[in-house]
């Protein structure tokens, strides 16, 4: 059997309820140290776990802003294609003068070089022409041209003159069909 030898005196020795209060608050102090213990490493993972989502966050964003600088510049070009685009097809559907400066070949056709053309006017839609024509031959040629041409279908004679050092002034405007 085991007794309990007790060697302090009895005026320091502790009472009963103070034994328990003491062996109490030892195991309180040992539960809440292993309490804060476990609270401490919870809380010291939740900011290790929160620094860890914080720069997914970050690197995230960072991704995003880039995908939206790329875009803004592809947003832009798109918008500036679709501007020349459109001031192409506008270009294209303005009227062109192009064809009636080829045209102007017939009436010029069989002339001779000594004719001189002063004033040339082109537009999409008639030609005027000035000139001046030095012999008899070329003004019937260009007459004959102008009769013969099937790409105008009006043909105005707003001047004939003649002077016999410079030959016939002649000022025309054709009109497309």
């Amino acid at each position: 059997m085991q007794e309990n030898l007790n060697l302090l005196p009895q005026n320091l020795q502790i009472s009963k309820g103070l034994d328990s209060v003491l062996k109490t608050s030892k195991a309180l102090g040992v539960i809440l140290i292993v309490v804060f213990i476990v609270f401490s490493l919870g809380t010291g993972a939740f900011f290790i776990y929160s620094k860890i989502t914080l720069n997914n966050v970050q690197t995230n964003v960072e991704q995003l802003k880039s995908q939206v600088k790329a875009q803004e510049g592809s947003e832009q070009q798109l918008v500036l294609l679709k501007d020349r685009l459109a001031k192409i097809s506008s270009i294209k559907s303005t009227p062109n003068a192009s064809k009636n400066i080829i045209n102007m070949d017939i009436l010029f056709r069989n002339m001779s070089p000594s004719s001189t053309m002063n004033q040339l006017e082109v537009t999409p839609t008639k030609i005027g022409v000035s000139m001046l024509i030095r012999s008899n031959e070329d003004l019937t040629a260009f007459i004959k041209n102008l009769k013969t041409n099937e790409m105008f279908n009006v043909v105005n004679l707003t001047s004939l003159g003649y002077s016999m050092n410079a030959g016939y002034s002649v000022i025309v405007s054709l009109s497309n069909k």
